[in-house]
């Protein structure tokens, strides 16, 4: 005996929708200055068609700052900022600032 699946589906009993309450939305207010830079950027020339610019603005869902150092190079096809470059939370800053200190230290010890 085959089963007819649209009458089983036919005849299986309804159910009725679930009775859901809204949900608070509960967004957090960010500040009205988000995404904007906090300080002015630094810029370091590294060749001639190259530089790294350093910046803060916040970021993320809770709009904290972040460090930017990104590559923006000079050319005929493209000026501007690219994808190479690191960003971090500014609590990361002693340590990296820590970690440039002994590499620039180990650098030295090498004659480099």
């Amino acid at each position: 005996m085959k089963l007819n699946i649209k009458k089983l589906v036919k005849s299986a009993p309804k159910e009725e929708p679930k009775k859901t309450t809204p949900k608070k939305e509960t967004t957090k207010e960010l500040p009205p200055d988000t995404y904007k830079p906090m300080l002015k950027e630094r810029e370091l020339q590294i060749s001639d068609t190259a530089k790294l610019v350093f910046s803060v603005s916040r970021k993320g869902d809770d709009g904290l700052p972040h460090i930017d150092i990104r590559l923006h190079i000079t050319s005929e096809q493209y000026t501007g900022l690219t994808k190479k470059g690191i960003n971090f939370d500014t609590e990361y800053l002693y340590d990296f600032m820590e970690i440039v200190a002994d590499i620039n230290k180990e650098l030295e010890k090498m004659g480099a």
